[in-house]
């Protein structure tokens, strides 16, 4: 997949031509490609908003279903077909591709492929395009870089007992400035990762009580039921990647199913 992903095709590239509105494309060499043809090549961007805006109830200037830039989905999708990015090509788009791209959807390819598939793609993307000084905004994996990048600043600062929990989002807020992050404001989000949070909070005193707390009822392994043991990995692997206990699904999940399953017999 990883290979496919980069394979390049044959597109040869003419600055001189312009749209059959005989308008001027933009292009750009960012290294970006799409099914192998180039994203950021022969674009015109005042026909892709005109053209689009008739054909959608989403702004060209909005974001999609997923929370991504429109416009960036709309060009990359059209990229996918090797297709340029003009009025024409958005008026050949057929409604349940106008749909797809509404959907965040965008590769032609994502339509025929798995879920699980389609999933490995994006996640390809999403390294390919943060490694490229790419915004990182609105895709799960490649922003959760910059959760950590931020969380691991005020860690830093704050090693021992963390920064409490009252000063957190000043915290962020000062952090990712200082680290000048190319997410938008909307995406500045804590850790998302249980562990990191809980250092940043109460430091790695805070963090070793935390880990104590959940370890100790392992003491005595060999009595603990089957269902509490399996519970504890499924919450243990859950804290990776998700603030499990600062919501309240997640807090009720782990206070719940603690109590239950470690009495069970």
């Amino acid at each position: 997949m990883i290979n496919e992903f980069y394979t390049i095709k044959s597109y040869p590239i003419n600055t001189n031509d312009k749209t059959s509105l005989g308008n001027d494309y933009t292009f750009l060499s960012d290294g970006r490609f799409e099914n192998g043809y180039p994203v950021s090549a022969y674009i015109c961007d005042s026909e892709l908003r005109e053209s689009w805006n008739k054909r959608s109830v989403l702004s060209y200037d909005s974001t999609d279903n997923r929370g991504q830039m429109l416009k960036s989905t709309l060009i990359r999708f059209l990229s996918s077909k090797g297709w340029r990015k003009d009025a024409e090509a958005v008026s050949n788009l057929t409604d349940a591709e106008v749909k797809s791209i509404q959907n965040g959807v965008a590769n032609v390819n994502f339509e025929k492929l798995s879920s699980f598939r389609m999933r490995l793609f994006q996640i390809i993307w999403e390294f390919d395009n943060m490694f490229k000084g790419g915004d990182p905004s609105g895709h799960s994996v490649a922003q959760r870089f910059e959760f950590w990048k931020a969380a691991a600043g005020i860690i830093g600062q704050q090693p021992i007992l963390g920064v409490g929990t009252g000063d957190l989002i000043p915290a962020y807020k000062e952090q990712y400035a200082a680290m000048n992050t190319k997410l938008d404001d909307a995406h500045r989000l804590r850790a998302h990762n249980q562990y990191l949070s809980i250092c940043v909070a109460f430091g790695f005193v805070g963090l070793l009580f935390f880990l104590f707390a959940l370890i100790f009822p392992f003491r005595n392994y060999k009595k603990l039921p089957a269902l509490f043991v399996l519970f504890m990995i499924i919450f243990f692997i859950s804290m990776f990647s998700e603030d499990t206990l600062e919501t309240q699904p997640g807090a009720t999940f782990a206070g719940f199913f603690f109590a239950i399953f470690l009495e069970a017999d």
